[in-house]
């Protein structure tokens, strides 16, 4: 007897993961970011086709407003903070660098 696959995304990460149905009976440990992922009994996961208003910019600089999937608009929001992030990690530095004594 072999047991039909459940595929889904971490809640939290959204990384693309897939468990036995009969594992899914119990909580389980998204193997990339540690949270705990708790399964509604018999019910499949909910659609990532629902489509979610995304808008990402800069107040000033202009942005971008379109519609897209809730896991994409996961997914960009990540990218777009990460980005950000490192940008004022090389601003930080390059300020750091400028103001050491030689």
């Amino acid at each position: 007897m072999s047991n039909r696959m459940i595929e889904f995304n971490c809640p939290t990460c959204l990384k693309y993961l897939e468990i036995e149905e009969c594992k899914a009976q119990n909580p389980c440990t998204c193997p990339v970011c540690f949270q705990l992922i708790r399964f509604p009994s018999n019910e499949p996961p909910p659609p990532s086709s629902e489509l979610v208003p995304l808008k990402i910019g800069l107040p000033k600089l202009g942005g971008l407003e379109t519609n897209v999937s809730r896991q994409d608009a996961g997914r960009l929001g990540h990218t777009f903070l990460g980005g950000t992030l490192a940008l004022l990690g090389v601003i930080v530095g390059g300020v750091l660098a400028l103001k050491t004594p030689k």
